[in-house]
């Protein structure tokens, strides 16, 4: 037999998922969150390899935000979550962008984090190019 994985498809983060009916009384937080280490990267766009669960049963629609932070955990003015464009469907190459832009250039080089919110979805990898 032969197995095939999508590209960076073996691993993945998976969101907090929202109650499947108006009946599920479980207390789920809206989002999970992830932060990176502090880098530094070449490129000048945000690219995520994401997979949005499925919309069936009623279940809460995938979104991902990402915030861009300082190595002390501030946030960047103008990369925060309320400024982020929501990602709401799968894609190997979906691109960040916050408020309509994606070009992060004026940052390549310079120490940053990431701080990743996810619902409903899987992430499974982040590259700038």
């Amino acid at each position: 037999g032969l197995a095939t994985l999508p590209l960076d498809g073996f691993v993945s983060l998976d969101g907090a998922k929202g109650p499947p009916s108006k009946w599920d009384a479980r207390d789920v937080a809206p989002h999970s969150e992830m932060v990176t280490r502090s880098f530094s990267f070449a490129g000048s766009r945000l690219h995520l390899n994401v997979t949005a669960a499925l919309q069936q049963w009623g279940a809460e629609r995938a979104e991902l935000r990402v915030e861009l932070l300082e190595p002390n955990h501030d946030r960047i003015e103008g990369f925060t979550f309320d400024d982020a464009d929501s990602i709401t469907e799968s894609g190997q190459s979906q691109v960040v962008s916050w408020r309509g832009s994606s070009d992060l250039g004026r940052f390549a080089g310079r120490a940053v984090k990431l701080r990743f919110y996810f619902k409903n979805c899987k992430l499974y990898s982040f590259q700038f190019k």
